[in-house]
């Protein structure tokens, strides 16, 4: 929630707490109380969802940068791997020939060529061995394999929930201030006035907020004569 919306949702607070601190001139069977309940049911709508959204940021976040720990950890058995299979080459030629990194490694390619090596080395595991790899390559290699594969899941299921909340949170607010303007109008109606402690009729944070999103018009240039 930018700051924008966090002005706005603190003056639903604010209002939501009129509404209460003035049940008793606004009771239930009055249309007015249904909307300071409409209000109240926002608030509380608004706590959860900006939770959600910042916990799907801060797990994208962590998500990116597990992704990238893991592919960094990946790139490096597969350099291993093809290192040691020129190694090998030497004594056992073109060997090395099934075992080529290619140059771009996007997260596709880069799976590929892992489960790939894993595949064609197996049968070579002790060959490898005896050429300084650890005894575990292969099943450290799958095991990365499943790391880079588990944090991209991670990380779209995260950017997933955070753009959900946000667009539950966009919507929320839409409906909170339609419940403002009615509230504009039935609460001066029901005081004789605009009561100096309520809130929406001096929201000058949230008035602000909403006249800076509102395109300026430029000025037309005179007419030529």
């Amino acid at each position: 929630m930018h700051q924008i919306q966090q002005n706005i949702y603190e003056m639903f607070q604010r209002v939501d707490s009129f509404g209460s601190d003035n049940s008793h001139l606004f009771p239930d069977d009055t249309f007015a109380r249904q909307v300071f309940s409409t209000i109240r049911d926002i608030v509380d709508e608004l706590s959860v969802l900006t939770a959600a959204q910042a916990s799907g940021l801060r797990l994208a976040k962590g998500g990116t940068e597990r992704k990238t720990d893991a592919r960094v950890a990946l790139r490096k058995s597969l350099a291993d791997i093809s290192q040691t299979a020129r190694l090998i080459a030497r004594t056992f030629p073109r060997f090395d020939e099934q075992f080529q990194i290619p140059r771009s490694l996007g997260d596709a390619t880069l799976l590929y060529t892992a489960r790939l090596f894993a595949q064609q080395g197996a049968p070579h595991s002790e060959l490898f061995v005896r050429y300084a790899m650890r005894p575990t390559f292969i099943d450290d290699l799958t095991l990365l394999i499943e790391t880079v594969e588990q944090s991209k899941r991670d990380r779209t299921g995260a950017r997933s929930a955070h753009k959900d909340a946000t667009a539950a949170i966009n919507a929320a607010l839409k409906k909170g201030m339609n419940a403002i303007e009615e509230l504009d109008v039935l609460v001066p109606i029901r005081f004789g006035t605009i009561p100096s402690n309520f809130p929406s009729g001096n929201r000058s944070d949230a008035s602000k907020a909403s006249d800076a999103k509102k395109p300026r018009r430029r000025p037309r240039s005179p007419l030529k004569l």
